[in-house]
């Protein structure tokens, strides 16, 4: 069997925080008549600093409605999953409507200006190259809606599609998905943004499992993961260029 490249994607090859954001803003305004229509600019700083909380994109809402309520960033940090239950709960609303908003916002958004849509989006420097150079077999494992995905990576010149992209449609979780790929697959190497995804699936034999440094994480879950003995802390600059021996289960094929 051979090896497989697993990536997130949101955080690990894509940085859209701005679009992240907007789309966020416009969804909880579109269930939210109080919701002014542009928002205070302070928001957004806060945004990008909390983004690391986010696990499915249903809850960027969620959390922008915490800021707005004036929620502290420390409190946020302390226990996300406890206060955003108890937010949507006060909102009024379901996660499986603020989800429909987003990808409502963005179906929209693609219609009326792809381009726009597009540019607020960017690939991390040098993994659209490093993309393109990659023969051997890889997928995506995200909580983003697929469609969007392969959106995105049309702007990818000479991309040699992924096998396959996992995304929010799938809807189990990502370990799931990884321990279905262990029967095709003698060793994956899985690259992730989020620590608690990786610790997750760190009690997968032939799963190898790096935290991006570059993505949606903290200072505190960068120092977890240089002291796991599962779970490898991966640079930039070594998933680009495709020379870590740490990604040595899913070369860069010339």
């Amino acid at each position: 069997m051979a090896s497989l490249l697993a990536l997130d994607f949101d955080g690990v090859l894509c940085d859209g925080l701005r679009e992240y954001f907007l789309a966020a803003w416009q969804a909880g305004g579109d269930r939210d008549p109080s919701w002014p229509e542009v928002p205070e600019p302070s928001l957004e700083d806060r945004f990008r600093l909390l983004r690391p909380v986010i696990e499915q994109g249903w809850e960027m809402p969620v959390l922008l409605q915490a800021l707005r309520r004036e929620v502290a960033d420390a409190e946020v940090l302390a226990d996300w999953p406890q206060l955003c239950d108890r937010v949507l709960k006060d909102w009024g609303l379901t996660a499986t409507e603020l989800s429909q908003a987003m990808d409502r916002v963005r179906d929209r958004w693609i219609e009326r200006d792809r381009k726009e849509w597009l540019q607020l989006h960017h690939f991390y420097p040098g993994v659209a190259e490093r993309l393109a150079q990659q023969t051997a077999p890889w997928v995506i494992i995200s909580t983003k809606d697929g469609r969007f995905i392969a959106e995105l990576l049309e702007q990818i010149p000479n991309l040699q599609p992924p096998l396959a992209i996992y995304g929010k449609e799938v809807g189990v979780p990502k370990t799931q998905t990884l321990i279905q790929l262990q029967a095709e697959f003698e060793q994956i190497a899985f690259v992730e943004d989020r620590l608690p995804a990786l610790e997750a699936a760190a009690q997968l034999e032939s799963v190898d499992l790096y935290l991006a440094d570059w993505g949606y994480n903290t200072d505190r879950d960068r120092q977890q993961a240089m002291t796991s003995d599962r779970i490898q802390l991966l640079r930039l600059t070594d998933f680009s260029s495709g020379r870590s021996p740490a990604l040595a289960a899913s070369p860069v094929e010339s």
